[in-house]
């Protein structure tokens, strides 16, 4: 219990006792401190997003490349034996994508059976539906990235394709992987500012908090002045 010898200086008035056995300067620093712990959190989660979707950006500007590098001047045709490295390549991330997908598949078991659980695990399932939305997501995406390259069919499987891509299948391809790269390139522009946007909370919070702790120190002060008189 907070007594008026307590109050008696500004130093103790900061550091009374109140709610929960903690002091306001105590409450006020715990709460500021979850809402920055809750930003970086959300801020790191996103930059893993942002990067994460980049590397398949560069893919598919490295089998643009690729294939520009070896289109015949003659005839605008590719043989494919020179996309062989690049497309070993895409076949690995593949396997990243199917991987991605059997990880979201054991999450999803796994929050069912928290939810059948007695125990509220409300928090936990909400960071671990989120977790499986993104690896879904990322899944898809690495799907149509290598649809676009012509590396995987539309069933998930991989292509054998033809000694050489004629100029007009090139075109095409060439044209997808544009496309797709435009997309993904959105996507992580948006992503950019949801970063930015929690750069600039966690700011305001630290300046909040700079404003709060004055402004508190500054009434309890007159408190403490108040009591005395």
């Amino acid at each position: 219990m907070t007594h008026v010898s307590d109050i008696n200086s500004v130093d103790g008035a900061e550091h009374a006792v109140y709610a929960g056995g903690h002091s306001l300067q105590t409450l006020l620093t715990m709460m500021l401190m979850e809402k920055i712990d809750n930003t970086d959190k959300q801020t790191r989660k996103e930059v893993d997003i942002l990067t994460d979707r980049q590397k398949r950006v560069e893919f598919l500007n490295k089998y643009l490349r690729a294939v520009n590098s070896n289109t015949s001047t003659k005839n605008g045709t590719v043989k494919t034996e020179t996309l062989e490295e690049i497309r070993a390549e895409g076949l690995q991330l593949l396997e990243d994508a199917d991987s991605r997908k059997a990880k979201a598949e054991e999450l999803r078991g796994q929050v069912e059976q928290l939810k059948s659980s007695d125990e509220d695990h409300a928090a936990e399932i909400a960071d671990m539906e989120k977790e499986i939305s993104w690896l879904e997501e990322s899944a898809e995406e690495i799907y149509t990235m290598l649809q676009a390259c012509d590396i995987i069919d539309e069933e998930k499987n991989p292509v054998t394709p033809p000694k050489k891509y004629t100029d007009p299948v090139r075109g095409k391809i060439i044209e997808n992987i544009r496309s797709y790269s435009k997309m993904l390139q959105s996507r992580n522009n948006y992503q950019s500012q949801v970063v930015s946007r929690l750069n600039n909370e966690r700011h305001e919070v630290l300046m909040l908090a700079k404003d709060m702790s004055r402004s508190l120190h500054e009434i309890l002060k007159k408190m403490a002045s108040n009591i005395k008189g």
